[in-house]
């Protein structure tokens, strides 16, 4: 289940596996910070700071408390926090809470948002 762009091998200038950590359906974290340069899925309990270089996939049993950035963001589960990506697509029965920053925002009917929503700047 890769949703996003694959990294590219920086040595051979090849596509390569990518970099993908996965936080297991029961897993608890708590005052963790998890920075990686590919892709993060959660399913678990994470009350931290999460930066991927590549995006991230709140899967449906999956909770996040605090900041998440990336440059995709694809919710299934729940967000409490702050949110800074290019784009975010918060699917049916999904609830995101805080302040977002993105340049691009989809919420699909049964997707749930409270908070304050601001336009990322092109760079």
């Amino acid at each position: 289940m890769i949703f996003f762009n694959r990294l590219k091998n920086k040595n051979k200038g090849k596509q390569s596996r990518p970099i993908i950590t996965t936080l297991a359906s029961g897993l608890e974290i708590k005052r963790g910070k998890l920075d990686t340069e590919g892709e993060v899925i959660v399913d678990g309990y994470y009350e931290g700071c999460i930066t991927a270089g590549m995006g991230v996939i709140i899967g449906v049993e999956g909770r996040v408390e605090g900041r998440v950035e990336a440059r995709k963001i694809i919710l299934m589960g729940e967000i409490k926090g702050e949110v800074e990506c290019d784009e975010i697509e918060v699917m049916d029965g999904a609830k995101i809470t805080g302040e977002i920053t993105t340049g691009n925002f989809i919420i699909g009917n049964g997707g749930i948002f409270e908070g304050i929503i601001k336009k990322k700047s092109k760079q």
